[in-house]
């Protein structure tokens, strides 16, 4: 993780740093520089910094410049007193380097790196072909599988559209593909988590007080509909028609005449 004032990378052997900003450096900003955004920001970083009286609003003043030459004296800069394109990089807040894109030596002009937000989050893909979209929503609580075998808990923040360039099912090509973004509850149960598949669970319907067997034992019937193999004390089996309910993690909910809590039923291998 990068804070700011910290290094980011390096170009020709001079650290260039992290600074808090919506606004990218976009000008010289030094003595004479008019007012502007980009100096407000630079300002408002010194000040963060712990640079006492670095000016105030978006002017450059000598104070300012004084205060950007104790910054570069600190970090190892020339003391210019002034800041060029390229000198720091302005994002909006401290970052996670996901990966090393360039490599020593190689053109500035190239991609360096990149990042992702400081906060872990789980992006699932709500494909509609697939899931019923309409039953995740904002707020909903889920249950995350980590690489590991642990599991914790999360809550979706937000379900956005994304880009399948798959083929789909219509043979059209690209589909649209809900996402559905997760925050994780404890981040401490992902200390150790920086990247890898996790399976997301969501409960959007439940039922309570049924009964259910493997769907491996659903029997259909060449009449239509479905039944049961059903074993009694004696080792005999007979078939037993059934209802289908909800299915779920492998499970479906029946009802059928005779059938209890603790019936022996024969499942496919």
């Amino acid at each position: 993780m990068v804070d700011r004032g910290e290094k980011l990378y390096e170009v020709n052997a001079q650290p260039v740093p992290l600074l808090f900003g919506d606004t990218p450096l976009y000008r010289t900003i030094e003595r004479g520089v008019t007012p502007g955004p980009d100096v407000a920001q630079l300002v408002d970083n010194l000040r963060a910094l712990g640079y006492r009286d670095p000016g105030e609003g978006d002017v450059f003043t000598e104070d300012t410049r004084n205060a950007v030459k104790r910054w570069q004296k600190n970090n190892g800069l020339p003391e210019t007193g002034s800041l060029a394109v390229g000198d720091v990089v302005m994002l909006p807040g401290k970052l996670r380097v996901a990966s090393i894109v360039a490599q020593p030596g190689a053109p500035a002009a190239d991609d360096v790196l990149t990042y992702t937000r400081v906060e872990k989050v789980v992006s699932a893909g709500l494909d509609p072909r697939q899931v019923d979209v309409a039953a995740v929503r904002p707020g909903d609580k889920v249950t995350l599988g980590l690489p590991g075998g642990t599991d914790t808990t999360g809550t979706v923040s937000a379900v956005t559209t994304a880009a399948d360039s798959g083929e789909g099912t219509s043979g059209q090509g690209e589909q649209a593909q809900q996402v559905a973004t997760v925050t994780i509850d404890d981040h401490n149960a992902v200390a150790g988590v920086d990247s890898g598949s996790v399976q997301v669970t969501v409960v959007t319907a439940t039922r309570a007080n049924v009964l259910a067997v493997p769907v491996t034992a659903l029997l259909a019937l060449g009449e239509g509909g479905y039944a049961l193999q059903v074993v009694s004390a004696e080792g005999d089996t007979r078939l037993v028609g059934v209802r289908t309910g909800m299915f779920a993690s492998g499970l479906v909910e029946v009802t059928g005449e005779g059938l209890g809590e603790g019936v022996r039923v024969v499942r496919a291998s």
